[in-house]
């Protein structure tokens, strides 16, 4: 109560404050809509679709729980809507706002999440296909490598061996260019050696005849002296 003598007896322009805070949380618990705004019928619920915003006023259908339609205005606890009628055409009725709601029904809310579980399980599904189809995939490669790894090896080995082989031919083609220059070489110094030594012979030859020519004609010219000799003693006896 001294609240509310204080209220009234304060300043003019908190009197005004206060009358246009009353109003707004007035329309805003009272709000008056303009635009047609979704709403539904309330879970487990039948209301009536009157031609009127009243008790009194003639009620044209019973609207099912879930049932969509569009709020065109609000009128205290009176709300116009709109539904379609079996034939698809625009229907308009009053409603009693405490039976609306902005959320979807359970029913609605249920199907919708059945169809996105049945969406998410379909994509599950192909994901776990793609999945299957990734680990072969994958289990082949690893085959694939493995005999790729096996191969690179084999060859690794193969390449060392002739690396290894082509090693030891050089080594032996330099050894062998070696040897052949050497009984080049020696070939040379044989057919020298076999030159001196036929001129060698030969000239030993040419010398032992010189020799035996001139023992020959020593003892040919002692002959003849030894046979002069002979005869002036014969001469000198006789």
């Amino acid at each position: 109560m001294k609240v509310h003598q204080y209220i009234w007896k304060g300043p003019k322009k908190m009197r005004h404050f206060l009358w246009i805070v009353a109003m707004v949380i007035c329309f805003s618990l009272f709000p008056s809509r303009g635009w047609a705004e979704k709403a539904y019928v309330l879970d487990n619920l039948k209301i009536t679709f009157r031609s009127g915003p009243s008790l009194d006023n003639k009620v044209i259908r019973m609207l099912s729980s879930g049932r969509s339609l569009e709020v065109l205005e609000s009128q205290g606890d009176w709300s116009r809507v709109q539904i379609m009628d079996d034939s698809g055409n625009p229907l308009e009725g009053w409603v009693m706002t405490r039976y609306l709601m902005d959320r979807l029904p359970w029913k609605e809310r249920a199907e919708t999440l059945d169809k996105k579980v049945g969406e998410l399980q379909k994509k599950l599904s192909t994901l776990d296909k793609e999945r299957q189809v990734a680990l072969a995939q994958k289990k082949d490669l690893a085959a694939r490598l493995q005999k790729t790894e096996a191969s690179l090896e084999d060859l690794k080995t193969k390449y060392e061996n002739l690396r290894r082989g082509s090693s030891n031919y050089l080594e032996l083609k330099t050894k062998y260019m070696d040897i052949q220059s050497s009984v080049a070489k020696s070939r040379e110094k044989v057919d020298t050696l076999s030159q001196e030594n036929q001129k060698l012979r030969s000239s030993e030859r040419n010398r032992w005849f010189g020799t035996g020519a001139l023992v020959l004609l020593s003892g040919l010219l002692i002959g003849v002296v030894m046979g002069r000799k002979q005869r002036n003693r014969k001469s000198i006896y006789d």
